[in-house]
């Protein structure tokens, strides 16, 4: 970034021929330059800024990803029967379901909508199977609006997020401590790792 004492370069690209500048805009060269480099300048700080926000926020969150196969094949009564102490322990509030693909019933009216968690309890068990969803929790409800969101970018903002994969599988991606406790040390048949965000493995 340029300060008072060293003067911001703009590259070549960016330079415009000062006789066109005039003609079209009524700017002489010098004002079309340093108005190049105010633009310029501006660019590259969102830029950075934009970078430096993403990287603080990979860095510095741990997440415990916990998986492990499901020997009824993620039925409405396995799914809720998973969920129930996890939500026990970690409390969330308000949960938003995405894609609940499969014979599934309850959820199926709410895709990518926030439900209080006890509402969302009480329609995860009517199902037959889940094939894939994603269920993210939250300690309070989300005020802002997350249809355009990221699967991942959703996970980060959450304090857990359970992901039914393929019929078969159980995941879970969580920044709970309380939560990542009772994953490591009470279920401990299921794999585990801690990881940053950018390296959890989200499953299509």
């Amino acid at each position: 970034m340029s300060t008072a004492s060293d003067p911001l370069e703009i590259p070549p690209g960016w330079m415009l021929d000062s006789a066109d500048a005039s003609h079209q805009n009524g700017l002489g060269r010098e004002e079309v330059t340093f108005i190049l480099k105010v633009l310029y300048e501006r660019c590259c700080q969102s830029i950075l800024w934009a970078h430096m926000k993403t990287s603080a926020m990979d860095s510095a969150a741990k997440w415990l990803q916990w998986s492990a196969p499901d020997a009824a094949y993620l039925s409405g009564k396995s799914v809720f029967e998973f969920l129930q102490p996890l939500l026990t322990i970690a409390a969330p509030e308000f949960v938003i379901v995405d894609i609940p693909a499969g014979a599934v019933f309850g959820l199926r009216a709410v895709d990518r909508l926030g439900l209080v968690t006890n509402d969302f309890m009480s329609k995860v068990s009517d199902a037959d199977q889940y094939d894939w969803a994603f269920f993210y929790f939250f300690k309070e409800r989300l005020e802002e609006d997350c249809q355009d969101e990221s699967d991942r970018c959703l996970i980060g903002k959450s304090d857990f997020t359970v992901r039914l994969a393929d019929s078969s599988y159980f995941y879970v991606y969580s920044a709970n401590k309380a939560l990542n406790e009772h994953l490591s040390f009470s279920l401990v048949y299921g794999e585990k790792k801690i990881v940053r965000l950018s390296d959890l493995d989200i499953m299509y």
